[in-house]
């Protein structure tokens, strides 16, 4: 009886860790591969800033991917900083590679309420060894934002247990998977 639930344990387990969603994986004229993976919400309940990642993978080259929603205008600046600590204790640095601001925000509703929800969505360049420095679990990350809520012009999350590190590792493997099926432009015309 031990083994069945020790087995039913391991299966679920692995289950959970291999749903990384690829939402996109086009070729161009040009021949550029684009794959995306669908975003995971990794924030707590209480954040006023709600973020979600995704790994992508674009002109030969891997990308994570932060979009926030907040109930405040956001935006976002090319070249700022992101600092992400591991669970190792190693900190990377990443550069922020796309502006976004949402100073007009969408109307949402939950229920009986309708409030404005604002959203911006950026990409930092990684490689494959940044790939792996983030696997072993993301305990805490910084970023340079602008928004009403942020005093000191960044917004930082830490976090108990790992979010981020286990979701990008589960979109390297998809994308891995997708990338070495053969792609052609062609393809579903």
């Amino acid at each position: 009886m031990k083994k069945i639930l020790l087995v039913m344990m391991f299966s679920l387990a692995f289950a959970t860790m291999s749903n990384a969603q690829i939402i996109k994986n086009t070729l161009d004229s040009n021949g550029n591969r684009f794959i995306t993976c669908e975003k995971v919400n990794v924030k707590s309940f209480t954040d006023k800033i709600a973020t979600y990642v995704n790994l992508g993978y674009m002109n030969n080259q891997y990308y994570l991917s932060f979009k926030f929603d907040a109930l405040n205008p956001l935006s976002i600046e090319k070249g700022g900083k992101v600092l992400i600590r591991t669970e190792n204790g190693n900190v990377l640095t990443l550069t922020i590679d796309s502006s976004d601001e949402d100073n007009i925000g969408t109307v949402e509703t939950a229920g009986n309420m309708v409030f404005i929800k604002y959203s911006i969505t950026t990409i930092m360049f990684v490689t494959k060894e940044d790939i792996i420095n983030l696997s072993s679990g993301v305990s805490k990350f910084r970023i340079e934002m602008d928004n009403i809520d942020l005093t000191n012009g960044y917004f930082e999350k830490t976090y108990k247990s790992d979010k981020i590190g286990e979701k990008v590792l589960q979109d390297y493997r998809a994308i891995a998977k997708a990338l070495k099926e053969t792609k052609n432009f062609e393809d579903g015309f």
